[in-house]
């Protein structure tokens, strides 16, 4: 079950992000019968850990130089507005700790896209006012 959900770093391996890519392959099947959020819900709380957990060892492992971060600091989410169950699922972001950040129009096929990013509460910097410059 959720075999599409699936985990993308950004490619680089330099800002410390991956992706949680498939929501909008999902089969009716998957989003519906009895708990289907609590079963969703669990399945990206485990791709989240995964991504912390594993991000230290596949980022050095893919490093060509130092300037790697030292694993994951963020997993982003995009949901689309035509997405089945798109409503639910944003909730169920919502509930597991994601934030939703931006949304924008996909010129392409005018849904309506919103990212949602779950940052890894150990990296979050101090106010930008307490900075010593």
């Amino acid at each position: 079950m959720y075999e599409y959900l699936r985990v993308q770093d950004h490619g680089g391996h330099c800002c410390g992000i991956n992706h949680i890519q498939g929501f909008d392959e999902l089969e009716s099947y998957e989003l519906s019968g009895k708990n289907w959020q609590g079963r969703l819900k669990k399945h990206v709380i485990n791709l989240v850990d995964k991504c912390f957990l594993s991000a230290d060892q596949v980022v050095q492992a893919n490093s060509w130089d130092n300037e790697a971060p030292e694993g994951t600091v963020a997993v982003e989410c995009c949901i689309a507005s035509r997405q089945p169950k798109a409503e639910e699922i944003r909730e169920i972001l919502t509930d597991i700790g994601f934030m939703e950040t931006v949304s924008w129009e996909n010129v392409n096929t005018q849904d309506t896209i919103t990212q949602f990013m779950y940052i890894d509460p150990d990296f979050v910097r101090p106010n930008p006012s307490e900075w010593v410059l």
